[in-house]
């Protein structure tokens, strides 16, 4: 029988990069992985082809939004109460975290994985700004720059919804901060 380790866990730390320099991650990820954004599976897809896996959060793992056991092994959760757009919202934003925060831990700190919990004010909830950094990179994935101000300029916030399968509040602080929504006033946490 193999000897069994613990596994112990940290919380993500911010990298510090610029809200363009993460949707350009976003998008290099997209690119790479060769994402599909018509195919109706592209983020479940995604997820799988990047080694993870995900999972509705309950009982142990109510309170988790990703947990990170190694590079290529990773659980995203969903709510158990949540909605598809809401869900997707929530996950994009733990792959962000996982794609900027966890290669430092699991790098840096041998024996350690990471995670980050759903709710803010959770104890071990990671700071503000790598909050917002993985919200950056949900935003810039899951809704890519070029194909957002196109789809906007066809049709407006309905048809970016539509395409993008995402939260009216995200699609309406994505274009502000594409600056394509007559309020161009940026809220402090805007995807």
């Amino acid at each position: 029988m193999a000897d069994f380790k613990p596994i112990l866990f940290k919380t993500p730390k911010p990298v510090g990069l610029s809200r363009d320099a993460i949707e350009a991650l976003a998008e290099g990820v997209a690119a790479k992985m060769n994402v599909d954004y018509d195919d109706y599976y592209w983020f479940e897809n995604l997820i799988k082809n990047m080694g993870g896996r995900t999972d509705v959060a309950t009982g142990n793992a109510s309170e988790l939004a990703i947990e990170v056991l190694g590079s290529g092994d990773f659980t995203l959760y969903s709510s158990p109460l949540g909605s598809l757009k809401h869900d997707r919202a929530r996950i994009a934003a733990s792959l962000g975290h996982y794609v900027l925060h966890a290669p430092a831990i699991l790098d840096g700190e041998p024996g350690y994985g990471m995670r980050s919990p759903s709710h803010p004010d959770h104890p071990h909830a990671p700071p503000r700004e790598a909050r917002y950094e993985a919200i950056e990179f949900a935003a810039g994935l899951l809704m890519p720059k070029a194909a957002f101000c196109a789809t906007w300029e066809e049709g407006g916030p309905a048809a970016c919804q539509k395409k993008f399968k995402t939260l009216k509040s995200w699609t309406m602080a994505r274009a502000r901060r594409l600056n394509l929504s007559a309020d161009t006033a940026v809220p402090e946490m805007a995807p």
